[in-house]
């Protein structure tokens, strides 16, 4: 049944139905190499717990490998939808 449920995803996302929450997330990612910005609370808890600064994301490559995969193309026509 899973099987069946990604392959109706799928074929909604290629023809442009994506849902607006994973269309904003998705934009993130190719905008900033992040699907989710981290808040202030998450930065001020990665020093309390010794983690540093949050990695640094190279957006080029991000992009470039979303590119590859046509991933770009599926942002743009699903937020052309809606």
């Amino acid at each position: 049944m899973g099987e069946a449920m990604f392959t109706i995803r799928n074929l909604a996302v290629a023809e442009g139905n994506t849902p607006k929450g994973i269309l904003v997330q998705a934009q993130s990612l190719f905008e900033t190499g992040r699907v989710v910005t981290p808040s202030k609370m998450a930065l001020t808890n990665r020093k309390k717990y010794g983690l540093g600064k949050e990695p640094a994301v190279d957006v080029k490559d991000v992009q470039k490998i979303l590119r590859k995969t046509s991933f770009d193309e599926l942002i743009y026509r699903g937020s052309q939808s809606k």
